[in-house]
């Protein structure tokens, strides 16, 4: 009798719990659907700052799968302008094996007449294993303005430099 009244109990919880995960579906699946009027209105405000984003697909798990296997990837991806400059006469590994005190940015021309400013620049090495990451943010306001001569070229034009120590060194 025992064994037959722990079945049932057993049996009981196992509808119970079934029709709380179906509720508890049900009740997602409806934020879920809200939450994406939400999510393109984020978008929406995001791209007129002048800023891209890519928006990620919101995916409800199909009934009787494996939620493990439909992990959520986040709502959306703001896109950063990045900039990357490629100093193929330069070896350098970290900021104390850079030859100069201050990393050339580039030109005053080219960031001020950006419809939209870099969020980063790359000042790659010669063989390309490492580089100077600049965060604009964070930097910006300790760029000094140079007179820089482009020897190729043969003249000289307005540019942005920061100290070394400002940048973060990195192996690509």
């Amino acid at each position: 009798m025992y064994w037959l009244l722990c079945n049932h109990i057993e049996h009981f919880r196992s509808l119970l719990f079934k029709e709380m995960k179906e509720e508890y579906r049900v009740n997602f699946e409806h934020r879920l659907s809200a939450s994406e009027a939400a999510k393109l209105a984020v978008v929406k405000y995001i791209n007129r700052q002048g800023m891209p984003c890519s928006v990620q697909p919101s995916i409800m798990v199909p009934k009787g799968k494996d939620p493990d296997n439909y992990k959520d990837g986040g709502d959306l991806f703001m896109h950063f302008r990045t900039e990357v400059k490629h100093r193929p006469k330069l070896d350098f590994t970290c900021g104390a094996t850079f030859p100069f005190d201050t990393i050339l940015i580039c030109s005053q021309a080219s960031f001020d007449d950006q419809a939209v400013v870099p969020r980063y620049y790359f000042i790659c090495n010669g063989p390309m294993t490492h580089a100077a990451l600049v965060d604009v943010k964070k930097t910006r306001n300790k760029w000094k303005l140079i007179t820089q001569k482009d020897q190729e070229r043969g003249y000289s034009y307005p540019a942005y430099v920061l100290h070394k120590s400002e940048a973060a060194w990195i192996q690509l």
